[in-house]
């Protein structure tokens, strides 16, 4: 069963700032049918309070949802943009799957790392390239991916392509040879704000070229990871509508700023309830963060999440 978002907060500490790319992990708690997924960003590592665990006569299984690897080395063969994404912080430019097992071990014995879903970031990197050049990017970073987690009864994979490339065909198929634990696709969608690559590429919702790519997704059983701004909720529930088989996973809440659960709250509220009443459609609960540096302080994203949790429950 869900548990209370107060006790989650108290659980895994007090967010430790503004978000870091060091160890931007999710912990899922809990198991389905709930479409929320279950999650609490965590900046740099887990935090979890001894006091606040105790009373609980078994180990809580933790699959983290959303974690990612980083190499922006000189040698790196790991597909990223070290102007992007690097140095990760504290000036170190790697962290690997060796770090983030390190963090996991530090976990309480009341919580058991179960495993977890490796989540590319090419799709923030060289804003600049396109075609060819590009997929090579995508494929280095997913071999990188495959070569650290080695093990695909505990771990998954969510690659990336560009939807809107004439080589996706080709980019699918190298993916799902290649990789053993591929699961799903991200390709970040966020424009205005944009995220990097989105300031060339534009809204890719509204890219006739994107929409075809994203509709081959369901033949390839492959899932889609979409982060996007609110004010494109509406034009995303429209498409993802048009494809009910293919799974969709909203990353980050949606990627709200304060504003967004403030002066915007009824664009906000509006549009997620259009993605919750998709079968298909699930949200991550994660980069809180983001929202406020101290998120489990503010009556207000408390509110939020436990009307999400409500949005996308059972």
């Amino acid at each position: 069963t869900a548990l209370p978002l107060q006790q989650l907060a108290a659980r895994f500490g007090r967010p430790m700032g503004a978000v870091q790319w060091a160890a931007p992990s999710d912990f899922q708690v809990g198991k389905p049918p709930l479409k929320a997924a279950r999650a609490v960003h965590l900046c740099q590592g887990p935090r979890v309070s001894r006091r606040a665990m105790a009373g609980f006569d078994k180990p809580i299984d933790v699959v983290d949802p959303h974690f990612h690897f980083f190499d922006v080395r000189e040698e790196s063969t790991s597909g990223h943009d070290p102007k992007i994404i690097g140095p990760i912080a504290d000036g170190k430019e790697l962290y690997d799957k060796a770090c983030y097992e390190a963090q996991m071990r530090t976990l309480p014995p009341e919580l058991r790392h179960r495993g977890g879903v490796f989540l590319e970031a090419v799709s923030v990197c060289h804003p600049d390239l396109s075609g060819p050049d590009y997929s090579l990017h995508c494929l280095k970073e997913a071999r990188f991916a495959t070569e650290q987690l080695g093990d695909t009864d505990k771990y998954a994979v969510v690659a990336t392509c560009a939807l809107e490339q004439e080589d996706l065909a080709e980019m699918l198929g190298k993916l799902k040879r290649e990789v053993p634990g591929l699961r799903g696709i991200r390709q970040i969608a966020n424009h205005e704000p944009s995220w990097p690559r989105n300031h060339r590429l534009g809204d890719l919702l509204e890219n006739p070229q994107w929409q075809r790519g994203f509709a081959t997704l369901e033949g390839n059983n492959l899932s889609f990871d979409l982060q996007l701004n609110p004010h494109q909720f509406q034009k995303a529930a429209e498409l993802l509508g048009k494809h009910p088989e293919t799974m969709v996973i909203i990353d980050h809440l949606g990627s709200p700023l304060m504003e967004d659960l403030q002066e915007n709250a009824d664009q906000y509220w509006r549009g997620l309830e259009k993605l919750a009443a998709l079968p298909g459609t699930f949200m991550k609960i994660s980069m809180l963060s983001r929202l406020h540096p101290s998120w489990h302080e503010q009556p207000l994203v408390l509110e939020a999440l436990h009307r999400i949790v409500r949005l996308f429950g059972p």
